[in-house]
């Protein structure tokens, strides 16, 4: 994969409340996704693992899911619970 810019903030100047640093709420990361999506960007969700702490990206662009598998400890988080962010290509 190509170089990725890491899309990260708020619309508004709330205090991040989701237990990692970087992830904001799923509906939030949604809406914001699919306006760069429309306009032609690929897209690719991250997460971080709610068990081991490891950042994890899909692998399939302009797809976003409410759960995710860790690669590293095999557990699954609760992405929809947890929040996410993503990265454009």
């Amino acid at each position: 994969m190509g170089a990725y810019s890491y899309i990260i903030g708020r619309t508004d100047s709330s205090k991040n409340s989701f237990p990692f640093e970087g992830n904001y709420p799923y509906w939030e990361v949604a809406d914001r996704a699919r306006r760069f999506a429309d306009v032609g960007c690929k897209i690719f969700q991250k997460f971080t693992c709610a068990d081991c702490g490891e950042h994890m990206v899909m692998e399939v662009p302009n797809v976003l899911y409410k759960t995710g598998q860790c690669d590293i400890c095999g557990n699954y988080t609760d992405i929809e619970d947890a929040g996410c962010n993503f990265i454009i290509e």
